[in-house]
C-alpha cells in the first residue's frame, strides 16, 4: 500500500530504516533481556517484519518471551489483513477485486466488498467529510498522475488532471454497511488508503496482541504509532518526533493508551519553475500541495491521527484548531504538533495545541501559539496521557516524517 501519495515502497523502507536505527539504540540497553524481573522492570521485546511495503516495529513488555513472540505474531497477521484488504499495489488484494467487480458493471450497482473494506471506507467517508474533502481516498486517479510527474521530473498535462478529476469524489462512493457492499457512481474510480491504511493497520495490531494476552505493547507502522499500556515501572511509551523539515531538535513524548502520527513531504518533492510540489495532493483541485508542513497528531484512535496528519497537510496551517475543533466535537480527543514554512525558503516555526503530551529536548524556533491557547511550553498532557517523568532510556520509539506519506 503506498503511503499517502502513492510512491514507491522502497522509499518507505528506507524511511523507516532510519526510525528503526534509532529505535534499536535506545532500547538496546532494556530490550534483550529474557531473564526474569522485578515486577516493576520492563522485559521488552522487539520484532521487526515487512508489512505495507515497510519494515514494521512490535515491542512487547513481557515476562514470557514465547507469550511475546506469540502476540507479536497476531499484531503482524492483523497488520498484514488490512494490508491484504486495502492494498492497491497487490494484484490480489481485496480492494482490487472490488475494484475489478465494479468495472464490469454500470456504475452504481451494488459490489459484495469485505468487511474491511467497508470499515475502510465508512471511516474514510467520515474523514472527508469533516475535512470538506481535503482528505479523500478516491484521489487516487490524480496521485499517480503526481507520481509518474516526479518521475519525469515536470508537472502533469492540466488536461490529464482534468480528465482524472472526473473519477475523484468520495461523494461519489456509497458504503452499505448492512449488505456489506458499496456503490461507486463513476466508472474507472479506484482509491488510495494510504493516509489512514497504516492507522487502521496500527490499531489492529495492536488490538491483536492485546486479545492475545499482552497489554504492554508498542506498534510502529512508518510515522505511525499505536501505544497500550504503559511499560512496567514507566509513565508510558517514550517516542521521539522529527519533523522532517530540518533546523528541528527531535523532541520527546510519553504516551499510553494512544497514538501518534507524523505527516510530511521531506523527500519527496518537486520542484519545477521555481514551483514547490509536494508528493501530497488535495482532493479538490488535483493539484499538489505547495507548502511545506510536518503535522505530528495525538489521538487516541490511531486512524484519526493518521488521517487528520494527511489533512492538515493538505489544509495547512491556518486550518489547524479548525481541524482539531471538528474532530473533537466528533467525540475524539486529539492535540498537534506543526512544523512549518510560512515561505518556501523561511525559518521553519512550530505551532502547538495547547493538550499535546508534554515534550523534553532542545528546540532552536520560535513557538508560535494559536490565540487564546495554553501555553504549550507548559506541557499540560491531555487525558491519558502522561507527562515525561521517566529518565533516558525510557523504552522509545521515533515517530518521523516520512520520505513518502
Amino acid at each position: 500500500m503506498p503511503a499517502g501519495s502513492g510512491s514507491p515502497r522502497c522509499a518507505q523502507a528506507r524511511a523507516l530504516a532510519l526510525i528503526l536505527a534509532a529505535t534499536a539504540a535506545s532500547l538496546c540497553a532494556v530490550s534483550c533481556s529474557t531473564a526474569p524481573q522485578a515486577s516493576d522492570t520492563p522485559t521488552l521485546h522487539r520484532f521487526r517484519e515487512i508489512v505495507m511495503g515497510v519494515e514494521m516495529l512490535v515491542v512487547i513488555d513481557e515476562d514470557s518471551p514465547q507469550q511475546a513472540a506469540r502476540s507479536a505474531r497476531a499484531a503482524f497477521d492483523a497488520a498484514r489483513a488490512v494490508d491484504e484488504a486495502l492494498s492497491d499495489w497487490t494484484a490480489t488484494s481485496g480492494l482490487k477485486a472490488t475494484l475489478d467487480a465494479a468495472a464490469a458493471v454500470p456504475p452504481g450497482t451494488p459490489i459484495p466488498a469485505s468487511a474491511a473494506l467497508v470499515d475502510a471506507l465508512a471511516r474514510a467517508d467520515a474523514m472527508s467529510r469533516m475535512t470538506g474533502g481535503a482528505f479523500d481516498c478516491t484521489a487516487a486517479p490524480v496521485v499517480v498522475l503526481w507520481r509518474e510527474a516526479r518521475a519525469a521530473g515536470s508537472p502533469p498535462d492540466p488536461s490529464a488532471v482534468t480528465a482524472a478529476m472526473e473519477r475523484v469524489g468520495h461523494q461519489h462512493v456509497h458504503v452499505d454497511r448492512t449488505s456489506q457492499a458499496i456503490r461507486l457512481d463513476r466508472r474507472g474510480m479506484s482509491m488510495d488508503f494510504g493516509g489512514i491504511g497504516k492507522g487502521i493497520a496500527s490499531a489492529a495490531a495492536l488490538a491483536a496482541a492485546r486479545h492475545d494476552g499482552c497489554d504492554r505493547v508498542l506498534v510502529a507502522v512508518s510515522g505511525d504509532v499505536a501505544a497500550g499500556s504503559a511499560p512496567r515501572g514507566r509513565e508510558g511509551w517514550q517516542v521521539a518526533i522529527e519533523s522532517g523539515l530540518g533546523s528541528l531538535d527531535p523532541c520527546v513524548v510519553w504516551i499510553r493508551e494512544s497514538a501518534l502520527s507524523t505527516s510530511g513531504d521531506a523527500e519527496q518533492v518537486l520542484v519545477h519553475g521555481g514551483q514547490r510540489h509536494s508528493h501530497i495532493v488535495d482532493p479538490r483541485t488535483g493539484q499538489a500541495v505547495s507548502h511545506a508542513i510536518a503535522p505530528t497528531v495525538w489521538s487516541t484512535d490511531p486512524a484519526v491521527a493518521d488521517a487528520a496528519a494527511t489533512s492538515l497537510s493538505v489544509l495547512g496551517i491556518s486550518e489547524m484548531d479548525a481541524l482539531c475543533e471538528r474532530i473533537r466535537s466528533a467525540g475524539t480527543p486529539i492535540e498537534m504538533r506543526v512544523a512549518y514554512r510560512e515561505t518556501p525558503d523561511g525559518p521553519v516555526r512550530l505551532r502547538v495545541t495547547g493538550g499535546f503530551p508534554a515534550c523534553i529536548g532542545p528546540e532552536r524556533m520560535e513557538r508560535i501559539l494559536p490565540p487564546g491557547s495554553p501555553s504549550a511550553a507548559s506541557g499540560a498532557p491531555p487525558a491519558g496521557s502522561p507527562a515525561p517523568s521517566g529518565p533516558r532510556g525510557t523504552p522509545s520509539a521515533i515517530s518521523r516524517a516520512p520520505g513518502a506519506r
